[in-house]
């Protein structure tokens, strides 16, 4: 029996669908069709895809090498830093000998300052191949991390006796030479790097930057532009040119120049973004806004962009743009780990402070290792007062990315909080280390190190400030608070007027002279002067703020209240503004007034403690009791801490019938916060009145009444506590003087009768 032709293309057909379906389940087809879709993935730049498709790769296959290292690679080009270390890893696991891969790993711990592990990952490759040039250069690194400055200078050595003709080697022991202060010998050695690859942009850059932090600045931008010359195409060129004008108060050539590379590399999003971020690391956020605006619309496909320009329109408090446009690309890449760590921070600045939480936990539990993600919900754990587990989260951030200077200045900013001086050390040597030709971390630095008594080690890192960035106006007026402190008042004013003609909107120049005029108890002197700056730059908010707290603590209290109202003018959403408003009309007896500014701030600022603590003190002006305790213990939910709310509620509780433990506890508080007052030191002493210890609150009150001899009722609650110790010649002489102050006062008549009794 023959078979007809139709059933024979049956089989056949049949036999193809089997072989496809075998295709389709075979683990090796299927992982490296993922491996390949990665990498078409990697070359195009996007790699949050790659990464997928990498992952799908070695979860089909563990033990597929080429998955991990290639994952590996990615998680580094995103900043990925754990989840590199585990990839590589896991590459070095099944591939022992892969010594090129032992020396990756080795650099990676050594970034993530695991200085003792990268030695020991250089020392297994050198017992196995003495002579592998690449461990040779690792331990140099790792000894040179462990300031071991001599032997990382031989391994150097030995690796260029090696291998004496390779640029790079040259290069890297200039840069230890040049960390270990030996300027002449490292450059000799840039030199020599250059001599032997004269087009290597790398090698120019790198003895353009040593140059620029020399204070050599002719010859960095010589460097800076031969690389330029080598290859007009190097984004990083026009860059270093760029902070090169920029520290030498030439901007606008710093803003050509990355106008050329704009202009030169229209298609390279290295290239076409520097501007913008230029703009933006000027402070001068509305040049970058419209920079950035322009790219989102020429660039539309770059994810980078518009992440970027939605950070800055929450910057400039367009949250409702920020939110459309976050929405947009949240549609487009749903997954986008980016867009929700904005989205976070758009609720953060929203003061949506719970829903933010809720928005960056979930981000982190999709991506733990987001160093943007843990950076984002430190901040806003700082903000809910939660500053342990954000210092945390901060802390994780670094630790994922060791060169997030945000995240060290986050931490900087709550060790200040905390007076922790070596934490702020700490950050700034962080700072430092990630952008060493900045003021920022030298600033931070000398702020820790006058702290900690150090005054030499201060004045030496504000002269580095000033070196690595000769246009930055705080360097000087740092330096002029130095003086200031020593007294060396000339200096300290030729330094503050220097940081004003670096800068004429330099609140910290502005600032620190008339502190400087105030300590000479010149206050008129300190007006003026800030007058005459107001008179240059007469748009400037935070300088009619300044002129109103001076003109407020000269009890001009209407020329306070107009310099308030005109920092307001420009700025009306300055909380700092708005609260000198309110505390002028207070002072004025215009409660009504005064109270409608604190609510202000409240919907300003909800989080601001201050508006709470002072909105209080006028509802208990107005006898308004129960509403001014529920005003102080809000302060209270948002900074435990604060002395003037847990002072008034102590009071209030010894006034109303509160429960004395806790009011003991609110009056140890204040006077923690405040230990010179004796404000504090007559609620505390109150508080041990009512509890019978007279003679914890006899100190108290004596210290109380030495800093105010005129105030009645110290004087009179002094009286008691000799009263309650038994000592009624001292109790008499307290109660009479007390009454001789004012005999018409509202506790006149209390004092008459403790009078009375000790007369019976």
């Amino acid at each position: 029996m023959t078979r007809s032709k139709y059933g024979r293309y049956c089989i056949l057909f049949a036999a193809g669908l089997i072989a496809m379906a075998g295709c389709s389940r075979d683990p090796n087809v299927r992982k490296q069709k993922a491996l390949d879709s990665g990498n078409k993935f990697f070359d195009a730049g996007k790699f949050p895809e790659a990464c997928i498709e990498y992952q799908n790769a070695v979860q089909i296959d563990p033990k597929f090498v080429a998955a991990h290292d290639k994952l590996a690679e990615c998680f580094l080009r995103r900043e990925m830093w754990s989840a590199a270390y585990q990839e590589l890893a896991r590459v070095v696991d099944l591939e022992p000998e892969n010594f090129p891969k032992h020396i990756e790993l080795g650099n990676l711990l050594l970034v993530g300052r695991h200085v003792k592990e990268a030695q020991d990952r250089a020392q297994l490759v050198l017992a196995q191949d003495p002579n592998n040039v690449d461990a040779h250069t690792l331990m140099a690194n790792a000894d040179a991390a462990m300031g071991e400055t001599d032997e990382a200078l031989k391994e150097m050595q030995i690796a260029i006796q090696l291998t004496p003709d390779v640029s790079k080697l040259y290069l890297n022991l200039a840069r230890i030479q040049a960390e270990a202060k030996q300027f002449p010998a490292a450059e000799q050695n840039f030199q020599k790097a250059i001599q032997l690859d004269p087009k290597s942009t790398g090698a120019l850059l790198m003895f353009g930057n040593f140059y620029a932090q020399r204070g050599r600045l002719a010859e960095a931008e010589k460097q800076f532009q031969a690389a330029l010359q080598v290859e007009p195409k190097t984004p990083a060129a026009y860059r270093e040119l760029a902070v090169l004008y920029t520290n030498s108060n030439k901007k606008q050539q710093a803003e050509q120049i990355l106008q050329q590379a704009k202009q030169t590399m229209p298609d390279n999003p290295e290239a076409y973004r520097l501007l913008g971020d230029y703009y933006f690391a000027s402070g001068d956020l509305s040049s970058a806004l419209s920079e950035y605006a322009s790219l989102d619309k020429d660039h539309p496909k770059d994810l980078r962009v518009r992440r970027n320009y939605v950070q800055l329109l929450i910057l400039e408090n367009r949250l409702d743009d920020a939110a459309r446009l976050d929405d947009d690309l949240l549609k487009r890449q749903p997954g986008d780990i980016d867009g929700k760590v904005l989205r976070g921070q758009i609720l953060r600045a929203q003061n949506k402070l719970t829903e933010a939480q809720q928005v960056l936990d979930a981000a982190i539990k999709s991506a733990p290792d987001n160093a943007d993600a843990h950076y984002a919900l430190g901040l806003v754990l700082a903000q809910l007062g939660n500053t342990g587990r954000g210092e945390s989260e901060l802390r994780q951030a670094l630790k994922l990315r060791p060169g997030m200077t945000d995240a060290s200045k986050a931490l900087s900013g709550l060790a200040l909080q905390k007076g922790d001086f070596d934490s702020l050390r700490e950050a700034a040597e962080a700072i430092i280390a990630a952008q060493p030709n900045q003021a920022d971390g030298y600033l931070l630095q000398a702020t820790a190190l006058a702290n900690k008594g150090d005054a030499q080690g201060a004045f030496a890192a504000l002269q580095k400030a000033i070196l690595v960035a000769p246009g930055d106006a705080r360097g000087y007026a740092g330096l002029g608070e130095f003086y200031s402190a020593q007294k060396k008042f000339p200096d300290a004013q030729k330094d503050f007027e220097l940081a004003l003609q670096k800068n004429p909107r330099s609140n910290e120049g502005l600032a620190g002279e008339a502190r400087m005029f105030l300590a000479q108890k010149l206050p008129a002197r300190a007006i003026a002067r800030v007058q005459s700056q107001i008179a240059l730059v007469p748009d400037d908010a935070s300088f009619y703020l300044l002129l109103g707290q001076l003109q407020s603590g000269q009890k001009d209290m209407n020329g306070a209240e107009q310099s308030a109202h005109k920092s307001l003018s420009i700025d009306p959403n300055n909380s700092d503004a708005i609260f000198l408003l309110a505390q002028v009309q207070q002072q004025k007896g215009s409660l009504d007034e005064a109270k409608a500014s604190f609510e202000q701030l409240q919907q300003k600022n909800p989080r601001d403690p201050r508006a709470y603590a002072l909105l209080g003190m006028i509802e208990e002006n107005q006898h308004d009791w129960q509403h001014a305790e529920q005003q102080y213990q809000k302060a209270l939910d948002l900074q435990p801490d604060n002395a003037v709310a847990a002072n008034n509620m102590a009071y209030l509780m010894l006034e109303h019938g509160g429960n004395l433990d806790v009011a003991l506890t609110f009056a140890q508080t204040a006077r923690r916060g405040m230990p010179s007052s004796p404000n504090t030191a007559d609620t505390l002493a109150s508080v041990y009145l009512r509890k019978g210890n007279y003679q914890l609150a006899e100190g108290l009150l004596n210290e109380a009444v030495q800093k105010s001899p005129d105030n009645q009722s110290y004087r009179y609650h002094l009286g008691l506590a000799y009263q309650g110790m038994k000592d009624l010649p001292k109790a008499k002489s307290c109660f009479q003087r007390a009454l001789d102050m004012n005999p018409k006062s509202d506790q006149a008549d209390a004092i008459r009768k403790s009078l009375a009794e000790l007369s019976s």
